[in-house]
Formats: structure tokens, C-alpha cells, sequence
């Protein structure tokens, strides 16, 4: 199920909502791992063998399915808030409410002003430190409201409260080096997205850096198509799956 407000959510995709057009086991690449579910994994040929490993948007990669295991180190969580730009005399700051964010992982949308942020310190600019999850605003966007998107690293007791710890046979996958994998066509509700990315629009889906989606138009491979952004209630992103290259 989906993580909505603080309840417990026991995957990095939904269960609930997505499918696949088949399962298959597959060999990860030598001396790769696969960190997560629900991630992007391209197909490479070792030794005249197909392998899998994560999606790292280097060009040229050939689009497989979405990783699907048992979770062995879930360290990052994305989230979107909504807020408001403090009225005058400011400070016009805003503090999420996490700290420790992922360098570069954060996107302001104004709904106020109908305007996607850029990073800078002008009109309908932000910026942010990921230290401590303070956003600056511009005060010409005094009292807008705004969702603030981002993500960031969990503590260790943060993730064995909402993922539990892992069963006791749960290293077979990465004992013979093996990963399902979830093919398309098919859907998928993931957190394994890059969340600084606008996908309000629904855009081509790509494979991103880091194993994760992200949108159309960088050197990653168009892999499906966005069906649902994430909002503040359900941080997923839905991807309608394209079929393996």
C-alpha cells in the first residue's frame, strides 16, 4: 500500500496497483548489485549472456522491466508538501519536514502563480540546504502556497519502523547473483523516481541515473509513460510500462 501521511508502507512500489505482463529471474551484471525494488533496469550482454543492472542514464542503454526483491538497504524516501511562502517582513523560509535531503532532489511548483520554481535567488526562484531542509524564498512570492517535492535519506530507525527488518532467507537473490524482474507491458507505482523532475504533465518516462526514473529527453531511454504524478497524499509515481527492448 501506498505511504499516506506517516502509516507503515512495506515496498518501494505498490502492490496494490501495479501488474506485469510476466516475471523473470534474471543474472545481474558481475560485481553489481541491485539496491532496491521497483527500479529501473536496463539489459546488457556479458560473455554472450543477458544480464540486468541499474539504469545509470550513461546513453545507449537498452530498457528491460523494474527490479522486484526483497529490500535489503531502503535509505531514501521521496515526499511532497504542501506550503506557504511566509507574508511580509518574511524571513520567507519554509523548513520540510525532514532534514538530511538528497543534494539536487528537490522541485517547487507555485500554485499560486501556476509556475514550476527554478533554483536562484530571484522571482519565483528557491533555494534550499539539504543539511537542514530549509527552503528560501524570494519575497516577490510572499504568501503563495506552493508543494514542495523532494527526497531524503532516512535514519536507520526511520526505515526498520516503516519497511520492518528483512526475513531470515532473504539473501538468496544476492547470494547467485539473481533479481526479478517485472516486465511490461504493465503498470507500476514506485517511489524510485527522480523527484526534482516536473511530472504534473505526464511525460515520457525515461531511465534515470541512480537505477530511477526520470523524465523524457536526457541520455536515459524512453521506458514508458507517466500515468500518475506524485502528490503530498501518495508520493508514487505511476508509470505505464513499455515492453522490453
Amino acid at each position: 500500500m501506498a505511504i499516506i501521511g506517516e502509516t507503515v508502507d512495506l515496498g518501494t512500489w505498490d502492490r496494490t496497483r501495479s501488474f506485469f505482463n510476466q516475471i523473470l529471474e534474471k543474472t545481474v551484471s558481475t560485481g553489481l548489485t541491485v539496491s532496491e525494488e521497483g527500479m529501473c533496469l536496463i539489459r546488457v550482454a556479458e560473455n554472450g549472456q543477458e544480464r540486468v543492472q541499474e539504469s545509470n542514464a550513461g546513453g545507449g542503454e537498452v530498457w528491460m522491466g523494474v527490479s522486484l526483491m526483497d529490500n535489503s538497504s531502503i535509505a531514501t524516501w521521496p515526499l511532497a508538501e504542501n506550503a506557504t511562502v511566509p507574508a511580509a517582513p518574511g524571513p520567507y523560509t519554509y523548513s520540510v519536514q525532514r532534514t538530511n535531503l538528497v543534494a539536487a532532489s528537490m522541485r517547487v511548483y507555485d500554485v499560486t502563480g501556476a509556475v514550476n520554481m527554478t533554483v536562484g535567488a530571484g522571482l519565483n526562484q528557491f533555494t534550499f540546504v539539504a543539511a537542514t531542509g530549509v527552503v528560501t524564498f524570494n519575497v516577490g512570492n510572499a504568501g503563495d502556497s506552493v508543494i514542495v517535492y523532494y527526497r531524503y535519506n532516512m535514519t536507520v530507525a526511520e526505515r526498520n519502523a516503516r519497511f520492518q527488518e528483512r526475513n531470515v532467507n532473504n539473501g538468496a537473490g544476492a547470494a547467485f547473483g539473481m533479481v526479478g524482474v517485472g516486465v511490461g507491458p504493465g503498470e507500476i507505482y514506485t517511489s524510485e523516481y527522480d523527484t526534482s523532475q516536473n511530472y504534473d504533465a505526464l511525460p515520457v518516462v525515461a531511465t534515470g541515473a541512480n537505477g530511477q526514473f526520470t523524465i523524457t529527453g536526457g541520455a536515459g531511454t524512453d521506458c514508458g509513460r507517466a500515468i500518475k504524478a506524485p502528490t503530498p497524499e501518495d508520493p508514487f509515481l505511476g508509470v505505464s510500462l513499455y515492453p522490453p527492448v
